[in-house]
């Protein structure tokens, strides 16, 4: 059982719990990558952040789909243990046993939960770089639209 529990830790969408030099140098790489504004930025600029932001929504669903194969086989590698569990817990000649049974059960459920707990955390966050990438394309296409459009002077004639 304590190596089942210890496999959880080898699934986590990212480093975690994060410190907060970790989350800081996160939050600087979240800000570069969808900077919120592209006043006077190049078609080649554009082009090459959409294409970083591409990037990044598309690693955050990989490490999502990696998250989620990890507690598939973890889940398969359990059943066998949890059928033991029961078996031993249904079939226990003491109390102590039993007790000791009813432990690993719930030793069990608490590792499904944290692998539950990543992956809700993986999942949260490909979702949150598709959101960010969508507001992102809508500031793009504004800046491009106001190169195109110019000052205004070019149509008032």
């Amino acid at each position: 059982m304590p190596r089942s529990i210890s496999s959880t830790r080898a699934i986590p969408p990212e480093p975690s719990p994060w410190p907060w030099a970790a989350a800081t140098t996160r939050w600087g790489r979240w800000q570069r990558t969808y900077p919120g504004t592209y006043r006077d930025a190049d078609a080649a600029s554009l082009d090459q952040q959409a294409d970083i932001q591409w990037r990044s929504a598309r690693a955050a669903y990989q490490q999502t789909m990696r998250v989620q194969s990890g507690i598939v086989t973890a889940i398969q590698a359990d059943a066998p243990l949890l059928a033991d569990l029961v078996n031993r817990s249904q079939g226990a000649d003491g109390s102590l046993q039993a007790q000791q049974a009813g432990n690993q059960l719930l030793a069990l459920s608490i590792k499904q939960q944290m692998q539950l707990q990543s992956l809700m955390a993986a999942q949260y966050r490909a979702d949150a770089e598709t959101q960010a990438a969508i507001a992102e394309a809508n500031a793009m296409a504004r800046e491009r639209t106001r190169q195109f459009l110019g000052d205004g002077r070019a149509y008032t004639r």
